[in-house]
């Protein structure tokens, strides 16, 4: 029986045949692929999706700060890191 099943399904048919019984139980199973993808896929991409938005959103400020870094070296290659004060906008 599928987890996310709408309605009531705990065989309120006992008072019907054995057909109807069959039938029933062969129409619990159709939402299995919508238990998998709210059981596994949606709790995956609720973990997921605040760390791609935090390094999305900073991908600019890390790549400047990388660039910088390899950038600002003297002639005896010696690489010296700016004083960046990060902003909040």
């Amino acid at each position: 029986m599928s987890l996310l099943s709408y309605g009531n399904n705990n065989n309120n048919n006992n008072n019907n045949n054995n057909n109807n019984n069959n039938n029933n139980n062969n129409y619990n199973n159709v939402n299995s692929t919508t238990d998998i993808i709210f059981l596994l896929l949606l709790p995956l991409l609720l973990l997921l999706m605040p760390i791609y938005i935090y390094y999305t959103h900073n991908a600019n400020k890390l790549l400047l700060l990388l660039f910088s870094y390899y950038s600002n070296n003297d002639n005896n290659n010696n690489v010296h890191l700016q004083n960046v004060t990060p902003t909040n906008q």
